[in-house]
């Protein structure tokens, strides 16, 4: 921030010292530095255990695209219109 004041004809201008800050931030950096090997990498999770899903294979319906733009929908050939 920065503000003029003009006394008879001398231009002064304020500065904010920041000096201070800068320790600060600095400071700050360094602490992070020398404390983030000690933290803790992860946590322990437990998965759920699950049993693995049947596929009901008597009402499922393949669609097979080939190339050329041929189609089969279980196993029997189709245009596309159909």
């Amino acid at each position: 921030m920065n503000s003029i004041r003009k006394n008879s004809g001398n231009l002064t201008f304020a500065q904010i010292n920041i000096t201070n800050l800068v320790d600060v931030a600095l400071t700050l950096v360094i602490i992070l530095l020398i404390m983030s090997p000690f933290l803790e990498q992860g946590i322990e999770v437990k998965l759920p255990v699950s049993s693995p899903g049947k596929v009901h294979a008597e009402n499922s319906t393949i669609i097979t695209i080939a190339p050329g733009d041929v189609y089969y929908i279980d196993d029997r050939k189709v245009t596309l219109r159909e």
